[in-house]
């Protein structure tokens, strides 16, 4: 097992200030600390063998938050709008737009390929999951929180070498609601680095 780090570049607080300037809201104080340690584009392989299960951190580069933060809350509010303006509107007019006021709110920070889902820091600093496609109509998801925080989030994740809980984080996330436990039973056998030791597994 060979792991990888990579970055694009170092990143200063003056650089953070540039992104802010192309944002709706200023970087969080957390996320702007990872930025300036892991440098942009942080990337990390935890096996770099071609045939590996193992996913690793997916390089996020700064261009690609400002793209993020840029015009969110408009695509939430016309998202909420276009169901409640539906004929037959799939959830109570009202908590949707409720719910739609505190995700204009939201800061997303972690991007997948595709759709546009990502993760995002929520009024409160806690880690939620926006599913484009089917937020608005699934209310049961709307409290899953995946961590209580930013730094909470990446300690966690980071315990399981950053692999994919099952596939990946989108269809892991849709159709969950309350608190992620982290429970290791919900990653693949053999990644928790609590029972890890020089790259072998411990014995029971």
């Amino acid at each position: 097992m060979n792991p990888v780090f990579w970055q694009k570049g170092a990143v200063t607080a003056a650089d953070i200030d540039l992104i802010d300037q192309r944002t709706d809201h200023p970087m969080p104080s957390e996320i702007r600390r990872f930025y300036i340690e892991m440098g942009d584009a942080f990337l990390f392989t935890p096996n770099d063998a071609p045939d590996s299960p193992l996913n690793g951190w997916t390089a996020n580069h700064l261009d690609d938050y400002a793209i993020w933060n840029k015009g969110f809350h408009t695509a939430i509010e016309e998202d909420a709008y276009e169901e409640i303006a539906s004929i037959r509107p799939r959830v109570d007019p009202r908590l949707l737009r409720e719910e739609a006021e505190r995700r204009k709110r939201w800061i997303p920070f972690y991007g997948f390929n595709g759709a546009g889902d990502v993760l995002c820091l929520d009024s409160e600093g806690r880690v939620k999951f926006y599913e484009a496609l089917y937020w608005r109509s699934c209310p049961d998801t709307w409290s899953f929180v995946l961590a209580d925080s930013f730094d909470d989030f990446v300690a966690r994740w980071s315990k399981y070498s950053f692999v994919d809980p099952g596939c990946l984080w989108t269809s892991f996330c849709i159709g969950r609601t309350g608190a992620f436990d982290w429970a290791p039973s919900h990653f693949p056998h053999g990644v928790d680095r609590s029972v890890l030791q020089h790259g072998h597994e411990k014995q029971a």
